[in-house]
This record gives structure tokens, sequence and C-alpha cells, in this order.
């Protein structure tokens, strides 16, 4: 469940992130895509890392 809620906020991030013109927001968010798509990630490998182990 995680996993898609991470994906939502990579999202939203990038939406917000088309339109925002302060730089330091940008920077925010930039940030905040990075980190939510890296926790996606880990959490979809830990699945199916689990799922082999089934």
């Amino acid at each position: 469940m995680r996993v898609f809620f991470d994906i939502y906020q990579v999202n939203i991030a990038a939406t917000k992130l088309k339109t925002e013109t302060d730089p330091d927001i940008q920077k925010y968010l930039k940030g905040n895509i990075a980190i939510s798509y890296l926790e996606a990630e880990i959490g979809i490998g830990s699945i199916l890392a689990l799922l082999a182990l089934t």
C-alpha cells in the first residue's frame, strides 16, 4: 500500500513542479520526487523479493 502512496506523491509533486516559479519550492519538489520515487522502487523490490521466496 505504501508503494501506491509514494507513486501518488511523485505524481502530485511533478504536477506542481510544472507550474511552480519559485526556485526554492522547485528544489523542494524535485527532492520530494526523488525521495518518493526511491521509496517506491525499494517497496516494489521488496515485494518482488518476498514473492520470489514463496
